[in-house]
């Protein structure tokens, strides 16, 4: 009796041992069976069964996803089966090894942007040679961000075969085309490129001289282009042209050629203008102040003003021409008098003290008024001390105009001076001011014994 039940209880032992594998794998079959359904269901369910195939490990159930790529009209499938290209990474290759073919017959223009990029990303990431043709497609997609990105995966792989691909573009009759293969050469930096851009910078249409002007100064080559993109601000009869010109000699900081930057600060072109300042500024080229000094007094756009104005404290240079005294005088706008007042103040420029004791004295704007007060301060000039104590009894002036005057003497660090405004400020008609210009020279006297 006791043998048999040894018996009995060793068959139960390995009937439930051998159970337990066998209850995985029908869990496994099961799990692989409910994939299938939702796949099949679509929607969300689908796009979840797409993840679980990554997470599971259902490996063999890949493939069958995949061609939901070409199945299904629900875009959202087609992101979510990227998203498993992407998370396989290059060990996609052992499951599916024919999935650049797959890619090659999905990338077409019927797919939007941001799936396309997907695609040339992960083309791109696995440097994976065997999709330049489905890249090369792409090189004259409409959507520029497309376009782009194929230009940059090419590039970054190094394929010679985008070579040919921007050359039969350069060739096009259609300069949309050019723009395109212009726009790829600027990414893709090549010797043999250059003779095919330099005739492009004659083409007929501004645009496609404009790209190649952008093009031809990123090419890797020996030839001197400076003379080339020289030649366009000087020959060609389109003003943005010119622009760009003067951008790209900015762009590239070619010193030998600022003597452009300096003739197109006084272009007939207002964008020709704004152009030679920006490059300027760009090359820190401190010799293009007394040109944009010059231009500024006859400057007729006022925006353009404001940003000669910056350029000049961006150069770090004196007005040579006392054009920021002239404005600060006469210009009609408040914002450009203010700016001038302050750029004198801040570049210390001598010259422009009385300007701005006039301008405290005379503006209509009260912020003007401040700005030249607060910039007599950054001056510190003490002969202006006598002038400035003169305005400080105006009953009718903005106290804080007159607390800023008062300060400029302090400012000035000159010990008489400061003496001078104490006793005048003793006879001043208002007690605020009077014990403001007390405290101030107090805290001057203080921080000048520490």
């Amino acid at each position: 009796m006791k043998s048999f039940l040894l018996h009995i209880l060793a068959f139960l032992i390995t009937g439930f041992a051998l159970s337990t594998p066998l209850q995985a794998q029908f869990a496994v079959v099961d799990g692989k069976k409910e994939v299938l359904q939702k796949l099949e269901a679509g929607g969300e369910a689908r796009r979840q069964a797409i993840w679980y195939i990554y997470q599971n490990r259902y490996d063999e159930l890949l493939r069958p996803a995949i061609q939901y790529l070409f199945k299904s009209d629900d875009f959202d499938d087609h992101r979510a089966i990227l998203r498993v290209f992407e998370a396989y990474g290059p060990g996609l290759e052992r499951h599916v090894p024919d999935w650049y073919r797959i890619l090659d017959r999905y990338m077409n223009r019927n797919v939007p942007e941001d799936i396309l990029i997907q695609c040339i990303e992960l083309a791109s990431s696995w440097k994976e040679h065997r999709l330049i043709f489905a890249l090369g497609r792409m090189a004259d997609h409409p959507r520029m961000k497309v376009r782009l990105a194929a230009y940059r995966a090419m590039a970054r792989m190094g394929n010679d075969n985008l070579i040919p691909i921007l050359i039969r573009q350069m060739k096009s009759d259609r300069p949309v085309h050019k723009i395109y293969a212009l726009e790829g050469a600027r990414l893709y930096h090549d010797e043999r490129l250059v003779p095919f851009i330099k005739d492009l910078l004659n083409d007929s249409s501004k645009s496609v001289r404009i790209f190649a002007l952008k093009a031809i100064v990123e090419q890797r080559t020996d030839q001197d282009v400076s003379y080339l993109v020289a030649r366009k601000y000087q020959d060609d009869t389109n003003e943005e042209v010119r622009a760009r010109a003067i951008e790209m000699i900015g762009r590239k900081g070619w010193g030998r050629q600022n003597y452009l930057i300096h003739k197109a600060v006084g272009d007939s072109a207002e964008v020709v203008r704004w152009a030679a300042v920006r490059s300027a500024v760009a090359m820190k080229d401190r010799a293009s102040a007394a040109p944009i000094s010059r231009q500024l007094k006859t400057e007729r756009s006022e925006d353009l003003k404001l940003a000669m104005i910056e350029a000049l404290l961006d150069l770090r240079v004196d007005d040579s021409a006392n054009a920021l005294a002239y404005l600060l005088r006469t210009d009609e706008m408040e914002k450009v008098r203010q700016r001038a007042a302050m750029a004198i103040g801040n570049l210390r420029i001598r010259d422009g003290g009385f300007a701005l004791l006039q301008a405290v004295r005379s503006d209509a704007s009260v912020n003007v008024r401040m700005e030249a007060a607060a910039a007599l301060g950054d001056l510190g000039d003490p002969s202006l001390a006598e002038s400035i104590i003169a305005l400080l009894d105006n009953k009718e002036e903005d106290r804080r105009v007159l607390q800023l005057s008062a300060l400029a003497i302090i400012r000035s660090g000159s010990d008489e001076k400061i003496r001078k405004l104490e006793r005048a400020s003793e006879s001043l008609s208002d007690p605020v001011l009077q014990a403001e210009i007390k405290r101030m020279v107090m805290e001057y006297r203080k921080n000048k014994g520490r």
